[in-house]
């Protein structure tokens, strides 16, 4: 970015406007006098404005090939990770992922944003190789912050694995890093805290979660952090939800709702709708699930938040099965399967498109859904899914006039039970 200010005042005297012209409304002349001569450096908003005051790409102003890479580019790059604007920041990181053997300094925040751009594509395994360099490249002495940043993400690719632990330890990781330095990010550690209340849900200790979010949701009201309620209150339901306090959880989803809308945060929102419409199903109300659903779907598809919309769409798969809608079961997890999976939830709507196309008698397309969600379970080393399915596709060939096949998955379905039992 060190040319930036030379690139500014090239396309104005091209465009034949004056710093006057430049400045319009929201600037003055003397502060486009100054970043010109590299003095100061715009906010991502200011710069946004002038990118289409010169009738250039915001990536125009950015990082070119063959610059060195700076602080201000990756400070750019984490905005607009932050702001979700996930194709201009892969533009910004392009250059910086070729030049990761040329970074002196920065190289470990460069790959925690390149490993956070990939997490949020729904490439679960590259995202955690990158992560795990950034990890061990970290200074810890030197940089705790950006090192709990790193544990944080990597706690997020854990989860996203179903390696609770393993997420929960990241988390912990962080927690201590933070509570360590003075100058914390505040809202860092509010979003960790949260975090490892949804894991600690996932592992089934939900009075640890709901401990630790009631305090939270405390701290929230009274150090003026408003917009983290909406967050916790979601997070607070879920831990409710998991532990079948459904009155509890309905009334705390009921208020994130009212907040994020509140808000304007319609993502946020439609996560919210996604547990909602989860925790409606599995109390038999599927006409109110379903609705849930389709709206935390227009919201994810009109948001091109892919990972979400795909997940979204095999809830509510899940949900018509479970309702013994089968046709609406296939359409939704077929959708599901469109998009960009992780490799836990692959699995699981594959072994549910098994299940479907069984259901409509389609056998053949059944046992090859069976045999890639086997696949599928076997390579994440999930032995008893693995198993599941393999007694699934067993049964279905015996059944269908392959005996001998039929017969050999269901040994394998007894071996795998077998060496999980050990």
């Amino acid at each position: 970015m060190h040319t930036l200010g030379k690139k500014i005042r090239t396309v104005r005297k091209e465009a034949g406007l004056t710093q006057t012209a430049l400045a319009g409304a929201e600037f003055t002349p003397g502060f486009i006098s100054q970043l010109e001569h590299g003095l100061v450096q715009p906010s991502l908003r200011s710069l946004e404005v002038l990118a289409r005051r010169l009738n250039r790409p915001l990536h125009f102003f950015l990082t070119e090939s063959g610059e060195p890479i700076d602080g201000q580019t990756l400070d750019l790059a984490e905005k607009l990770l932050e702001a979700e604007r996930l194709a201009e920041a892969g533009t910004l990181l392009e250059p910086v992922e070729g030049a990761l053997d040329q970074l002196r300094e920065g190289r470990a925040r460069a790959l925690r944003l390149l490993g956070s751009l990939r997490l949020r594509h729904g490439e679960v395994t590259e995202a955690t190789v990158l992560l795990q360099e950034a990890a061990a490249a970290v200074p810890v002495a030197e940089d705790p912050m950006e090192a709990a940043r790193i544990h944080h993400v990597l706690a997020i690719a854990c989860d996203r694995q179903q390696r609770w632990e393993d997420s929960l330890g990241h988390l912990q990781v962080a927690l201590s890093l933070l509570n360590s330095h003075a100058e914390a990010d505040p809202v860092l550690r509010l979003k960790t805290e949260t975090n490892t209340c949804i894991v600690l849900c996932r592992l089934e200790r939900y009075e640890e979660a709901k401990y630790i979010a009631n305090g939270l949701l405390q701290a929230a009201r009274t150090t003026g952090l408003q917009y983290r309620l909406a967050e916790l209150l979601h997070t607070l339901g879920y831990a409710y939800f998991r532990a079948g306090e459904s009155d509890q959880a309905l009334q705390c989803y009921a208020s994130s709702r009212a907040l994020y809308t509140l808000f304007g945060d319609r993502r946020m929102l439609a996560g919210v709708l996604t547990h909602t419409g989860i925790m409606l199903g599995q109390m038999g109300q599927y006409t109110g699930a379903d609705a849930a659903f389709a709206e935390a779907a227009q919201i994810f598809a009109e948001a091109g938040a892919l990972v979400e919309l795909a997940n979204a769409r095999l809830e509510q798969a899940k949900c018509a099965q479970a309702a013994g809608d089968w046709p609406v079961a296939l359409t939704r997890v077929q959708e599901a399967l469109d998009g960009p999976l992780a490799a836990a939830e692959r699995a699981e709507a594959q072994e549910l498109l098994g299940i479907c196309h069984q259901a409509g008698r389609g056998m053949n397309a059944a046992a090859d859904a069976f045999r890639a969600a086997f696949a599928g379970f076997t390579e994440l080393g999930n032995r008893p899914a693995a198993a599941r399915v393999a007694r699934s596709l067993g049964l279905l060939l015996t059944q269908t006039g392959s005996p001998e096949a039929g017969v050999s998955w269901l040994d394998q379905a007894i071996a795998l039970l077998a060496t999980t039992a050990v």
